[in-house]
């Protein structure tokens, strides 16, 4: 039976990431406050976050929003990533983060030289008129799914 046990608390403090560092954005009013894994390189820079996996396969931009036009944001990530998106694969989905409104879009994009790439941008809606959108990108995305799925749900106001 203790053997269970410590099986299980060790099973469950290997899934759960440890986390490092938490980062209030933008710098100079922040709006949120994000966390991420121990073992990741994270840092602002004016209104955005740039994060990594320890093996860099895994890239996190974060960026302001305003919830009621994320048209001009999902632009704004494309630029940042310097790739056209497929429209035909764009997959909405509309979910909660914390307790907050959040939309989670899927997308297809190809880079300058004709690669494709998966994009999945989450945007959050931290107060009525200000949020925040994780763009995830890379090939390491799957393999660091929970890690970006918990950094998403660290999401809080930063005002609170």
């Amino acid at each position: 039976m203790k053997y269970s046990i410590a099986c299980l608390l060790l099973a469950v403090s290997i899934a759960n990431p440890v986390f490092a560092d938490t980062l209030k954005f933008p710098e100079d009013k922040p709006v949120a406050a994000i966390t991420f894994p121990q073992g990741w390189t994270a840092s602002v820079s004016g209104d955005m976050i740039s994060a990594g996996s320890d093996d860099g396969t895994a890239i996190i931009n974060v960026i302001t929003t305003r919830p009621d036009m994320l048209g001009p944001s999902n632009d704004k990530a494309f630029a940042l990533l310097k790739v056209k998106p497929d429209f035909d694969s764009f997959k909405d989905n509309k979910t909660t983060v914390n307790g907050m409104n959040a939309v989670v879009t899927n997308v297809d994009g190809k880079d300058s030289s004709g690669g494709t790439m998966k994009i999945t941008l989450t945007a959050v809606e931290v107060t009525k008129d200000k949020g925040v959108m994780v763009i995830a990108s890379g090939d390491g995305v799957a393999k660091h799914a929970d890690e970006i799925t918990a950094i998403i749900n660290s999401i809080a106001d930063a005002g609170k």
